[in-house]
């Protein structure tokens, strides 16, 4: 399912709701990318509550491997949005090297701040951290 998500977003949200406007549009709208990355983010950042920490590491790999081979194959296809994105032979190890160092930083950080999310509810939730209590004021003479 990991290597499925940019492919499952590309036909789900971006080609019915993005690609019948681009003709009209330089560039795509901030609200239009928020909603097609802000629900993988949450999806990743819930992962990396469920994963315990030796997992983060291979999950954000298994990420950056499936957006690299959804975009190279995309690219290869010839598909809408995808037409240049990687270029000639030569420019295309740095697009992949570019975004798949980007995609796995941006998982890795999602996946940990769920990971730390969890573990300090957690944390919270057997008494071993009490919220912090502010010391009794001093008295004035």
């Amino acid at each position: 399912m990991a290597l499925a998500w940019p492919t499952i977003f590309y036909f789900i949200l971006y080609v019915p709701v993005i690609v019948p406007r681009l003709g009209g549009w330089h560039q795509i709208p901030l609200a239009h990318w928020l909603m097609l990355l802000l629900p993988l983010g949450v999806l990743i950042v819930y992962a990396g509550a469920l994963a315990s920490q030796a997992r983060l590491l291979v999950a954000a790999c298994v990420l950056a491997a499936g957006a690299e081979l959804s975009i190279l194959a995309a690219s290869e296809l010839h598909l809408p949005g995808f037409r240049n994105t990687v270029g000639s032979s030569g420019s295309r190890v740095l697009v992949v090297l570019t975004t798949g160092l980007l995609v796995f930083a941006s998982a890795l950080l999602l996946l940990e701040a769920g990971y730390l999310f969890n573990r300090a509810r957690s944390r919270r939730a057997a008494g071993r951290v009490q919220p912090m209590e502010c010391p009794p004021a001093p008295e004035m003479p």
